[in-house]
């Protein structure tokens, strides 16, 4: 962890320097490589199926998700095109959420979806395209996600367990019961840094995607108050830089 903390700064510190204009002419070649990496999860021996789900590109070392440069490339794909065609917003379509989409589903990738379906429709907000196409383009995506919540067991099973976890407590809902009991246990100043006890192999996939839960276990609500004014304060900043 902390080697790929050292190597984060050092990234954030490097891509800090590079111009804006140099962002704006790699945005479609980011995008097209991010389509790319989307694709070869499914060549044997490079993509990775963890947990049913093939999302990973393993690299040997380690192993990353290529949804995650696919959040960054519709970001910078976006934003160059809004720049470039600031005055056709009303009538520009963006084709290519869709694409990513499918093979996010094809994965699969459901809350990573979600997000870049949001990116995509908040962008478009700001970018000035009609209400009304915005309004229709959300409407077809809470569709499409009812309709695969009714007729795909994978998107079904995340949404009944997303909203009643304890109906399943030994599969579906086990993770996020897991969770709540590690934030319930917690308390007011947390068991202390580094004494949980929902990490030893209650808690999957606690030193990733449920990590706030072990922060509440071991620093408590203070803790967790602390992280949620930390995450307020970036937000705000970077509404501060829009500005």
């Amino acid at each position: 962890q902390a080697a790929f903390a050292v190597a984060g700064v050092v990234a954030m510190i490097l891509l800090s320097k590079v111009r804006m204009v140099t962002y704006r002419r790699l945005s479609l070649l980011v995008l097209g490589v991010s389509i790319f990496l989307l694709a070869v999860v499914w060549i044997p021996h490079i993509g990775t199926r963890v947990n049913g789900a093939r999302r990973w590109l393993s690299l040997g070392f380690t192993t990353f998700q290529p949804s995650e440069i696919a959040k960054i490339a519709v970001v910078l794909f976006f934003s160059s095109m809004i720049c470039t065609y600031k005055e056709q917003m009303q009538t520009f379509r963006y084709g290519v959420v869709p694409f990513i989409v499918g093979l996010l589903m094809l994965e699969p990738h459901l809350s990573a979806s979600i997000i870049i379906m949001a990116l995509a429709i908040v962008m478009m907000f700001v970018g000035g395209i009609k209400l009304s196409y915005l309004l229709v383009g959300m409407g077809s995506a809470g569709a499409l996600l009812l309709i695969a919540s009714k007729f795909v067991p994978y998107v079904h099973k995340r949404i009944v367990s997303w909203r009643d976890p304890f109906a399943d407590t030994s599969a579906a809902g086990y993770q996020i019961v897991q969770s709540l009991y590690s934030i319930g246990s917690g308390g007011f100043l947390g068991l202390g840094l580094g004494q949980s006890r929902q990490k030893y192999l209650y808690l999957p996939e606690e030193h990733n995607d449920y990590i706030f839960s072990i922060v509440c276990e071991e620093l408590g609500y203070v803790g967790a108050i602390a992280i949620l004014i930390l995450f307020a304060l970036l937000i705000c900043r970077g509404y501060w830089i829009a500005a």
